[in-house]
């Protein structure tokens, strides 16, 4: 339905023809000039009325076409604005996450700044010292291999010792000048040829070989730093040969156990009085071994001059 003035009036023209009026004119006889000519002037009245219903009714059409396609466009915007929203809250959402993980990194750095400094300091460390573990193993494996290879050679050159000093010349005699080269040439060893030199003093080598072997032990015992080895040794000797007993060669043991102490008194007093002092007490060991009757003797006069070559041991 269309309510417009325009409409209203048209329909009021369009009802008022033919109804006479007292305003209208006085009726003219049909067919006259002034009747055709004024019904033509009301056809147009009508024509343009019906033009401009015509219009209006177009116009209200084309209204209604753009609320439409507002309507729509409306809901187009609408939809638009959701999609935005969400992009939004996506974003909005990502970026706290991204937040909470900067202040958890921020915290955990804080946490482990105590520890950065002894973590590069590690790093540092730790190639150096496997550098020091690697030259330290390297070392000790040549030092491994060197006392291995001088514990063969120190053995190989005792054995040619002992070959030597038991060397015997072509009427089966000691051969003296191989033993007395023998015992020069052992000397070297230091502190390897003690245990081989104390032992040959046990052998049957005769009274000529006795003084070499002797002054070789001597020699060795003039070095500070084997004079505790000769001391422990030659005491060892002197217990093993007095309970035996065997008495010539505990003489030559108490022999040169005294010499050993001269030794030690010229030039180094505190060390002669620990020697001292340990023969004394080994003294004291025997003297009580001898007389519990726990070492066989021939006869009271060899259990008197072990007793008495004992006591120049204090």
């Amino acid at each position: 339905m269309v309510d417009s003035p325009s409409i209203a009036m048209a329909d009021t023209a369009t009802m008022g023809v033919g109804v006479p009026s007292r305003f209208d004119p006085p009726a003219q006889p049909a067919g006259s000039p002034v009747s055709l000519l004024r019904e033509e002037v009301e056809l147009s009245k009508l024509s343009i009325e019906r033009d401009k219903l015509k219009l209006e009714l177009t116009q209200l059409e084309g209204g209604a076409l753009s609320a439409a396609q507002l309507k729509e466009r409306v809901k187009n915007d609408r939809k638009k604005s959701a999609l935005e929203l969400r992009r939004l809250q996506r974003e909005n959402r990502e970026a706290g996450e991204k937040g909470r993980l900067e202040l958890r990194k921020l915290r955990s750095e804080a946490r482990n700044t105590s520890w950065s400094q002894w973590f590069e300091l590690g790093k540092v460390c730790v190639p150096a010292i496997s550098i020091l573990a690697s030259v330290w193993v390297a070392f000790n494996s040549i030092h491994y291999q060197r006392d291995k290879d001088r514990s063969v050679e120190v053995s190989q050159q005792l054995v040619h010792f002992q070959d030597r000093i038991t060397a015997t010349s072509s009427d089966n005699q000691p051969d003296r000048i191989k033993q007395r080269n023998a015992i020069a040439a052992v000397r070297s060893l230091g502190k390897d040829a003690i245990p081989s030199l104390l032992a040959n003093m046990d052998l049957g080598h005769g009274e000529e070989i006795w003084p070499a072997l002797e002054a070789a032990i001597l020699e060795l015992n003039e070095q500070t730093s084997l004079r505790e080895q000769i001391r422990r040794q030659v005491l060892s000797s002197i217990k093993y040969v007095a309970l035996r007993p065997n008495i010539p060669h505990l003489k030559r043991h108490v022999a040169l156990w005294r010499e050993c102490l001269r030794q030690y008194e010229t030039d180094d007093k505190l060390f002669f009085a620990h020697a001292k002092k340990l023969a004394e007490n080994l003294a004291d060991y025997l003297h009580q071994q001898i007389e519990s009757n726990r070492t066989k003797f021939v006869d009271g006069a060899d259990k008197q001059e072990l007793l008495t070559t004992i006591n120049k041991l204090r």
